[in-house]
């Protein structure tokens, strides 16, 4: 698993969408706007809270994004990749990673609390398997 320093240094983007109606639209520092999509840069220790902020501001993420993965670039051999928990839903449809862990051990038992947070969440049609991979989009919307 990362370590603390690791995951501190991490940094994600949020694709969000969030009514335009919404006055606390504008209190929400690092929010960019580009193309008409609103994006927020968000180090991994605040990931919790600026997901139930947007929440309560009626917002929905559609994406987010791992900057440390695409800044570092694609990995050149497959044993160099992190393992990571895949779980996709089929409502909502989405594709979610969880991760990333040092074995498929470690996945493997920390997979429990996902599937669980998820079903709180009323998602169904969970499917999950535990991939080594480094996922660019670590919760995607799917279309269709």
């Amino acid at each position: 698993m990362a370590t603390n320093n690791d995951a501190n240094s991490r940094v994600f983007l949020y694709e969000v969408v969030i009514p335009p109606q919404i006055a606390g639209l504008n209190q929400m520092n690092g929010l960019m706007q580009r193309q008409g999509k609103f994006y927020l840069k968000v180090p991994y220790e605040r990931m919790n809270e600026e997901m139930q902020r947007i929440i309560r501001l009626e917002g929905k993420i559609m994406k987010i994004t791992s900057l440390s993965a695409i800044e570092a670039g694609p990995l050149d051999k497959q044993q160099d990749f992190p393992w990571w928990v895949e779980i996709v839903t089929s409502q909502p449809r989405c594709l979610y990673y969880f991760g990333p862990f040092e074995s498929p051990e470690e996945a493997q038992m920390n997979k429990v609390g996902y599937i669980e947070d998820l079903q709180a969440e009323a998602a169904e049609g969970i499917t999950v398997h535990i991939k080594q991979c480094q996922p660019e989009i670590l919760t995607q919307e799917l279309n269709g």
